[in-house]
């Protein structure tokens, strides 16, 4: 009571104003002329008193002091665990103190959603939120069904909690979660592509591609496209408003939103790794040093296993090892003659990126509605040009598709569109009124945005 106790109190009470002097900013000022020094670090040096049968560690007892301290404040607070974790650190630098760690569940308040929980609904999960591909997020659509302020986002942090959950072992599970669903979403695009409506117009196209022989001066006309894309919509639309190429487009989207989901439980694997290996030695080695230092044959074959668990933690994978093997698998199941149809597929990107230009717009024209205007309102789609990349990529089409030169095509025509209207605008300045004026100005800006829009195609393609 009259030692060890005043030690560990002191003691506490240095660590929290070490960890909380950046918010304090000089609201506690400690003069040592007027309250002096006390410096308790050693009495922590005294060697263990023998007093009778007993030895006093006093040491050990503050050790002992502070561990249920730091865990019983942190199980109370579950938010300021990276507080009492820091304030462990600090006392194991300045007073030499061999604290535990703070063992606590990895499902804080900060957990937001579970990653293990997506990969079990991962249909569910593509198809109601949307990716960010510059940012590693998905942000959540908004639906009539969840008419509410907020939305929910999952990033590479939560993975990481996740991951340091329920263990590393979730990264290939999401492979194969990944796998499973990309099987039957190729199904479906291979039905789609069989349909004798789709068949026809590809046949169309093929046959112009073929005729044509496209340069890059020309490139692939941007009226065709717009074209293909109309014709499409003639056979039909949903109660929602959706044309076939409109839900083929989302498929699409959706299997790159699986493929972003796999990218960032990957990057979440790195984050995991590189904390957790922070304490690890820099050096290996750990079999040679118990030959080195005559240890039995069990510390041995245990220096083997160390050194086998740091060798697996190799941090420099790329993360694109499980593109590659998602698309191998993939590539080798459809370049059969069964999936000839499949072969045409190039030739209806450039229609694609002019609905997904069209969809994304006016996803952004509703971000400032609210109510049932404001559903699938989004800012960003990402998945869409993640999925076009990877199903060119597995369908070997990656060289076709740049014989077409579409984005250069795309770029000289909308320049040479908004060169045109804004001739047109100098010249109807006078004739046409203030009516006309605004109408044109507001047809330039809608058509300065698909410009931007296909400028971003371009970046993410």
């Amino acid at each position: 009571q009259e030692v060890v106790e005043p030690i560990c109190h002191d003691i506490e009470t240095d660590l929290r104003l070490h960890v909380h002097s950046a918010h304090l900013k000089g609201a506690v000022n400690v003069n040592p002329t007027k309250t002096g020094v006390r410096d308790p670090s050693w009495f922590l040096k005294i060697k263990p008193l023998r007093l009778l049968s007993s030895f006093i560690h006093i040491k050990s007892r503050v050790e002992v002091y502070l561990n249920a301290a730091f865990y019983d404040h942190a199980a109370v607070a579950l938010h300021n665990w990276k507080t009492y974790n820091e304030m462990k650190n600090i006392a194991e630098l300045k007073y030499g103190l061999s604290l535990d760690a703070i063992h606590l569940p990895g499902q804080t308040l900060e957990q937001g959603v579970d990653v293990l929980e997506i990969m079990r609904n991962i249909h569910i999960f593509v198809a109601c939120y949307t990716y960010n591909l510059n940012t590693q997020v998905f942000v959540e659509r908004p639906s009539n069904a969840r008419n509410r302020k907020n939305l929910n986002t999952v990033n590479v942090k939560h993975a990481a909690n996740s991951i340091r959950t329920h263990g590393i072992g979730i990264m290939s599970t999401t492979v194969n979660f990944a796998y499973q669903f990309l099987a039957q979403k190729f199904l479906v695009f291979s039905q789609f592509l069989f349909d004798d409506h789709i068949k026809s117009r590809m046949v169309k196209e093929q046959r112009f591609y073929k005729e044509k022989k496209l340069q890059a001066e020309s490139g692939y006309p941007v009226e065709r496209a717009e074209k293909l894309n109309k014709d499409i919509r003639k056979l039909g639309v949903t109660d929602d408003g959706f044309s076939f190429l409109d839900q083929f487009r989302r498929l699409i989207a959706e299997m790159g939103n699986a493929l972003g989901f796999v990218r960032m439980v990957r990057l979440g694997g790195l984050n995991y790794c590189t904390t957790a290996c922070g304490s690890l030695p820099m050096t290996k080695g750990f079999e040679e040093a118990a030959k080195t230092f005559f240890l039995p044959k069990a510390g041995i074959d245990a220096g083997l296993i160390l050194d086998k668990a740091l060798e697996s933690q190799n941090l420099s994978v790329n993360e694109t090892d499980y593109f590659a093997i998602l698309t191998n698998i993939f590539s080798q199941e459809l370049k059969g003659n069964d999936n000839i149809h499949l072969r045409d597929f190039f030739l209806l990107v450039p229609a694609l990126t002019i609905n997904a230009a069209d969809a994304i717009l006016q996803s952004k024209e509703k971000l400032h509605k609210r109510g049932r205007d404001a559903v699938n309102a989004t800012f960003t789609d990402d998945g869409f040009a993640l999925g076009i990349a990877y199903i060119l990529k597995v369908l070997d089409q990656d060289k076709q598709f740049d014989s077409l030169h579409w984005f250069q095509s795309a770029r000289q025509h909308f320049v040479a569109e908004r060169a045109r209207l804004e001739e047109s605008l100098d010249m109807d300045s006078t004739g046409s009124g203030m009516n006309g004026l605004q109408a044109w100005s507001q047809k330039l800006a809608s058509l300065s945005k698909e410009e931007a829009q296909n400028m971003q195609m371009v970046c993410l393609l």
